[in-house]
């Protein structure tokens, strides 16, 4: 039986992980999990953790929220990923199109109310979605610590409100 993710010391356990090179932290923790997902917005720093964590589990559900406000070479960059790798896929949509988007409203500029529900709709409602289909009991994900505050904050392992 594999231990509880969520029962870890996640000090101690980082300060362990520390000392582990990256294929063998994922290692680690796949085997701890029983339900593990690897998200990943194919962004321009996105193949390196979708390569590691499928290498050591080929058959992970990964995750795709697409907007649809994604730029062409995203689109091929994902296709090539996707084939390479080859890919267990599972990709949400906003419920609307960027194109009924479009027509019916602008996107909004940021720190807005508006760009608020904007963000709800186009990703966060499926990213939600995901999680409750797929409810994994650990998730691996590209963070940057230099992409806000709060994320320099974050350690290896941390637990997620989501």
């Amino acid at each position: 039986m594999k231990n509880d993710p969520l029962q870890l010391d996640l000090v101690k356990t980082n300060n362990f992980l520390k000392e582990l090179e990256p294929n063998e932290i994922i290692q680690w923790v796949m085997n701890l999990s029983q339900n593990p997902v690897l998200t990943t917005n194919f962004g321009p720093y996105s193949a390196s953790l979708v390569h590691a964590v499928s290498i050591v589990n080929k058959d992970i559900n990964v995750i795709w929220c697409d907007t649809g406000y994604n730029t062409s070479q995203t689109y091929d960059y994902a296709d090539d990923l996707i084939k390479s790798l080859s890919l267990n896929m599972h990709v949400y949509k906003p419920k609307s199109t960027s194109v009924y988007h479009d027509t019916n409203q602008e996107v909004p500029f940021v720190d807005t109310e508006e760009h608020k529900i904007f963000t709800q709709e186009v990703k966060l409602e499926p990213f939600r979605r995901a999680l409750q289909e797929h409810q994994p009991d650990v998730w691996f994900t590209n963070l940057r610590e230099d992409q806000n505050d709060h994320r320099s904050t974050l350690d290896i392992l941390h637990r997620s409100k989501e």
